[in-house]
């Protein structure tokens, strides 16, 4: 009886000492009073705090912009503090108060255990594993499809649905909060604080996680599928242009989008003056700048930032002078 009362009193003292650690773990105290426009290692703890409370829905990306302003008026404002959007000192110590609070833990009753290798029930998930199914992996999409995502999980349970690169770094939200399994997604497109992005071509997957209690190593993430940019540039009517600012160049193809801009051989971007819905239309007009002469031009798309570039193969235009 001696030595079963020592080995349900370490088994208690663990649990308890596992408990601690984590909550220091997530504690976080913050270094300097914080505004629009900060950056750093603290706007990141700031926002990973108001994202684990639901106050945030962008992911934490280091930089204090408008949503992040917004999720702290909504902290300040749900705990009596002047909803200023501002981090100053009261609500600086109210995140440190909430975050390094050490929760009391019960030690596990004897009689909950039969062997001393045995789990305590109360330690075991209730919940399902959130699984998602579709994409499988190795499917290739295009800017522009539409794709269903689907994935199976607890019954009423908010889903966040995310993108996330090979590495596991989230770049945005598919849908930030659904009841649903399943959801039908324009490819490419995510949301990222209060924007809609366009993330660049590669190889990616999504996790589905619970909005409430975040991402859990039950998760299951889908597998690794390609994001591919497809332009391509069939004609040109009319095929002379009046380099006057004014005559149109009408450009009949695919995957044209509003990034969409035309690289005029020895000019440079010309920005698109029309691009249809279904990207395969897409107007443009010469400066007057313009030398005259046969010239090469594409199609550019931009995503992600100006460093992802894909081009359209090469048609021919006549540059003329009025």
């Amino acid at each position: 009886m001696i030595m079963k009362k020592i080995i349900f009193t370490f088994i208690a003292f663990a649990a308890l000492a596992l408990s601690l650690n984590a909550s220091a773990a997530t504690c976080i105290n913050l270094t300097a009073n914080l505004s629009q426009g900060s950056t750093g290692p603290d706007v990141t703890s700031l926002q990973a705090y108001l994202f684990s409370e639901g106050y945030l829905l962008a992911m934490p990306n280091g930089y204090f912009g408008p949503a992040t302003f917004a999720a702290v008026k909504k902290l300040q404002a749900a705990n009596g503090i002047s909803a200023t959007g501002t981090v100053g000192p009261a609500t600086r110590a109210l995140i440190k108060s909430k975050s390094c609070a050490v929760v009391p833990v019960t030690p596990a009753q004897p009689t909950q255990l039969t062997t001393p290798t045995q789990t305590p029930s109360s330690l075991v998930s209730s919940k399902a594993p959130i699984i998602v199914s579709l994409p499988s992996g190795g499917e290739n999409l295009s800017y522009g499809d539409t794709y269903t995502v689907k994935w199976s999980g607890p019954t009423n349970v908010v889903y966040n649905v995310v993108l996330d690169d090979v590495n596991g770094t989230p770049q945005g939200f598919l849908i930030p909060g659904t009841y649903a399994n399943q959801y039908t997604w324009q490819v490419g497109v995510v949301r990222s604080g209060s924007d809609d992005i366009v993330v660049p071509p590669g190889n990616y997957r999504i996790h589905v996680m619970s909005a409430s209690d975040g991402a859990q190593t039950t998760d299951r993430v889908s597998g690794v599928f390609t994001i591919s940019a497809s332009i391509h540039a069939d004609q040109v009517i009319p095929r002379t242009v009046v380099a006057d600012g004014k005559s149109a160049a009408v450009v009949f193809g695919s995957g044209f989008n509003s990034t969409s801009q035309v690289n005029l051989d020895f000019y440079g971007l010309i920005g698109a003056n029309y691009v249809s819905d279904d990207g395969k239309v897409l107007v443009f007009t010469i400066p007057n700048t313009a030398a005259p002469g046969q010239r090469n031009f594409t199609i550019s798309n931009t995503y992600g930032s100006a460093s992802t570039m894909v081009n359209s193969n090469s048609l021919v235009v006549n540059v003329v002078r009025q």
